[in-house]
Order: C-alpha cells, then structure tokens, then sequence
C-alpha cells in the first residue's frame, strides 16, 4: 500500500507526469523540497481535474500556507514535529475518500464520458462530492 506513497522526485515536471499517469489514493507532500513546492504542486493538480486527497506535512508552516492548501482541498496540514497517529489517521481518512474517487474514475472510465451516466451514476457522484467536502470540512453549495 505504501510503495505509491515513497516516491521522491526533485522535478515538478516529473511529478505531475507521474500523477498523470499512475492513480495515488492518497499523496503526502512537504511544502519545501529541491525544485518543487507542495502548494504548487496541489494547485497544479487541481487545474488538471485532479481531485487525489492530498496532505501537506511541513516544518515551515505558517497560517497563509495552510490557508491556500486547506482552500485548494488539502485535507490536512500537519506541522513538524508530529504524532504519527495524526498522520495515520489522516492518510486513513484520505484513503478512504480516494478510493472513492478512484472507484468513480474506474466508472467513468467503463461508461466512455459523463454523459452517459445514469441517475445512479450521478447520485454516487453527488456522494463523493459530499465525503470530500466532509473530509474537509467545507460545505458545498
């Protein structure tokens, strides 16, 4: 289950590839790294349609940071040094929304585009807007 999760890539270019090709349930990202940073990083996956649970863990936090990450749908932020349980417990709540997600892009994927889905197909979509929302603790609307 982790083997996805330890990938270490210097180049920005690299790692949006990366996610373009390969399907993550989760991704943990720091703020600061070598040629990538994790705000960018989310955003960038945002403007791409990319709805992957993503958690930013840092040493370099500060309230204008968490601010955009939590408004570009970052489910957790987490300030170095800390409790594995608050990780573990956020990669659970992460992983739990993209296999959903993941589960939905499979259905999409079957049903060759969005308008051929039924009420059902729309219904489960409303859902996992819903849990994702939930997770993050904005509401829609």
């Amino acid at each position: 289950m982790f083997d996805k999760l330890k990938h270490q890539q210097q180049d920005f270019d690299t790692v949006l590839a990366m996610t373009q090709n390969n399907e993550y349930s989760v991704i943990i990202s720091d703020i600061n790294m070598p040629k990538l940073n994790g705000i960018d990083f989310l955003q960038a996956l945002r403007d791409n349609a990319d709805f992957t649970p993503f958690i930013i863990i840092t040493g370099h936090g500060d309230l204008p940071h968490a601010v955009k990450a939590l408004r570009l749908g970052a489910i957790d932020f987490i300030n170095k040094p800390f409790e594995m349980e608050h990780v573990f417990n956020s990669v659970s709540s992460g992983l739990e929304v993209g296999v959903k997600i993941l589960k939905f892009r499979e259905l999409i994927k079957a049903k060759k585009g969005a308008e051929n889905l039924s009420k059902d197909d729309v219904e489960k979509l409303i859902k996992l807007n819903l849990s994702i929302a939930n997770l993050s603790g904005r509401k829609i609307g």
